[in-house]
């Protein structure tokens, strides 16, 4: 996103800078799925532990916007946003969030 990749390294979560391969920053021990939410310059991270964690897209440091527990127990499925709501699971139970229509 604007040239810069964010995802995992092991359970770690960094960026990196496309044309340089070099690492942008390293952030949290999160663990879990990201979601680019583009429009938003936002990242949608379902983490393992099943908090919902919105960060900026940002090469400068990962900044957290906001965090729910969404789900209990181990989670190690890929969020889902439709007909504005977040659609999140485990292999024990599902969550709905309606998001805010702009």
């Amino acid at each position: 996103h604007n040239g810069n990749i964010y995802g995992y390294d092991n359970s770690v979560f960094k960026s990196i800078n496309i044309e340089t391969g070099e690492e942008n920053w390293r952030g949290k021990k999160l663990g879990g799925q990201v979601m680019l939410l583009a429009k938003m310059d936002t990242l949608l991270i379902l983490t393992e532990k099943g908090e919902v964690v919105l960060a900026e897209t940002s090469p400068e440091a990962f900044t957290e916007i906001a965090r729910i527990d969404a789900l209990s127990g181990k989670t190690w499925n890929h969020p889902t946003i439709a007909h504005g709501r977040l659609i999140v699971r485990n292999d024990h139970e599902a969550a709905c969030y309606a998001l805010p229509i702009k």
